[in-house]
Order: C-alpha cells, then sequence, then structure tokens
C-alpha cells in the first residue's frame, strides 16, 4: 500500500470510530429506555474503534520500516559492487 493508501485508511478508521460513537449517543438521547446500555455500546465501539486504528497505524509503520531497511541494504549492497 502506498503512504496516501495508508493514511487514507486510517482516516476512515478513526472516521468510522467518532461516527458510530455520535451515532449511538444520538440513539441513547432518542431512546430513553434502552440509553444506559447505548451509552455503554457507545463507550466501547469507541474503544474498540481505537484499538483497530492503533494496530493498523503500528503495523503499517512497522511495514514502511522493513520496507526502508531492505531498500538501504539493496543500495549498500549496490553501493559495494
Amino acid at each position: 500500500m502506498s503512504v496516501f493508501h495508508c493514511r487514507l485508511a486510517s482516516l476512515a478508521l478513526a472516521l468510522a470510530a467518532v461516527g458510530g460513537f455520535v451515532l449511538l449517543l444520538v440513539l441513547a438521547a432518542q431512546h430513553p429506555q434502552a440509553g444506559p446500555l447505548l451509552r455503554i455500546l457507545a463507550f466501547l465501539w469507541l474503544v474498540a474503534a481505537g484499538a483497530s486504528k492503533l494496530v493498523f497505524d503500528l503495523t503499517e509503520t512497522v511495514g514502511r520500516e522493513d520496507r526502508a531497511k531492505v531498500s538501504r541494504a539493496a543500495s549498500l549492497h549496490r553501493f559495494r559492487e
């Protein structure tokens, strides 16, 4: 994946996290009887989506570092030849 696509996917995950959180809070406000459960679900949604984004960002960073190491090693190898 290119850097642009990774950043776009990361942004989409962040927007989905905030959007789902807000949607569940709006539903909690409109349905008072189910409000407490929906507020708990909103919090869990935010935590789960945040963890998903964190894992995505960390794995993408590690992949980018690995590609940079391979690129540096290849350029050193060509320099020695």
